[in-house]
């Protein structure tokens, strides 16, 4: 069953987070990604993993909501299905919630934008 999120105003933070990493998932997600390659943009399939702007560089600007609303006009860098349930949310790699968007179902359409290929200071999360 497809999700949907029931939240339809943005929410944004700026934040210089701890390892550069930003996480999409549900709240309980507890399956490793392979970060035994380098890419801005990892993900298995209740996870997606983003590395941001170095945290000694400055703050990254995080964006979450639904994707017709946030949507900045580019195509994303991820574009998939993820399985979670009663939400999504964006964390630290210290397990920190930034910011969270309830979901219905058990999977969720989620694109990912970036303003640049590595080290994006810019990230923007759209549900649905």
């Amino acid at each position: 069953m497809n999700a949907t999120s029931s939240y339809d105003m943005s929410q944004t933070i700026r934040i210089a987070p701890p390892h550069s990493l930003l996480f999409i998932s549900g709240p309980e997600d507890d399956q490793p990604i392979d970060f035994s390659f380098m890419k801005t943009i990892r993900w298995n399939s209740t996870c997606v993993a983003v590395s941001c702007l170095p945290f000694i560089d400055g703050e990254t600007e995080v964006t979450l909501g639904a994707a017709k609303e946030v949507d900045p006009g580019w195509a994303p860098a991820f574009d998939d299905i993820v399985i979670a349930q009663g939400s999504i949310v964006v964390s630290t790699s210290e397990r920190t919630t930034l910011l969270e968007v309830p979901i219905t179902g058990d999977q969720t359409r989620v694109k990912v934008w970036i303003n640049e290929d590595e080290e994006p200071d810019r990230v923007i999360v759209g549900i649905g």
